[in-house]
C-alpha cells in the first residue's frame, strides 16, 4: 500500500511540475517584464553616457603647465600647519576592563 502512495505522490509532483512549465511557457507577461526592465536599463545607461562619461572624456585633452610651480606666488607660500598632539587620555586596549 505504501508503494502505491509513493507512486501517486511522485506522479502528482511530476504533473505539478509539468503544469508549472506549461503555465510559464504560455504566460508572456513574465518575459515582457524583463524586456521592459532591460529597455529601461539601456535608456538609463545611454543617459549616463551623455551626462557623465562625455564630459569626463573632455578632461583627457586638458594640459597642465608646470609654470605655476615656478611662479613667485607659489614659492611665497608657507607651511603653517600645526602638528597634532597625542590625546591626553589613551588606553592600549580600549576593550580591556578598567583597572
Amino acid at each position: 500500500m505504501t508503494e502505491n502512495i509513493k507512486h501517486i505522490v511522485a506522479l502528482g509532483v511530476i504533473l505539478l511540475i509539468a503544469f508549472g512549465f506549461y503555465y510559464l511557457s504560455q504566460n508572456d507577461s513574465i518575459f515582457k517584464g524583463h524586456q521592459q526592465r532591460s529597455d529601461e536599463i539601456a535608456a538609463e545607461t545611454s543617459r549616463l553616457k551623455n551626462e557623465v562619461i562625455a564630459p569626463l572624456r573632455k578632461l583627457d585633452n586638458v594640459q597642465l603647465g608646470s609654470d605655476f610651480f615656478s611662479s613667485p606666488e607659489y614659492k611665497a607660500l608657507q607651511d603653517i600647519s600645526v602638528p597634532l598632539q597625542k590625546p591626553a587620555l589613551r588606553r592600549d586596549n580600549p576593550f580591556a576592563p578598567l583597572r
